[in-house]
């Protein structure tokens, strides 16, 4: 799973396409055929839950794959951030005592 030029996914992307794919095949069979198919949990779609789980480890690997969480402040921005809020007013004392 690649995309057009060549690059691989992020982790997230993968995760992402997997479960709108399933919901899309769900709403398809449930609206068309009046069946009932569960990609989650079915043993006939457990070789492509595999092959998910496969690529999003290799993915999870590799730092610029990665899901990002939010970065921690540098101290000098913490201390800008600080500096900025008034403890005069409720609302900035507010603010920097949940900072």
């Amino acid at each position: 799973m690649r995309k057009v030029n060549g690059e691989e996914y992020k982790e997230g992307v993968v995760k992402s396409m997997w479960n709108v794919t399933a919901k899309l095949l769900q709403e398809k069979f449930n609206n068309e055929y009046n069946r009932k198919i569960d990609p989650f949990q079915s043993i006939v779609f457990k070789a492509a839950r595999d092959a998910r789980n496969s690529k999003r480890r290799i993915l999870q690997a590799i730092p610029g794959k990665r899901k990002m969480s939010s970065a921690a402040l540098q101290k000098n921005e913490y201390e800008k951030i600080i500096n900025v809020w008034d403890e005069e007013n409720p609302d900035g004392l507010q603010k920097k005592f949940y900072l």
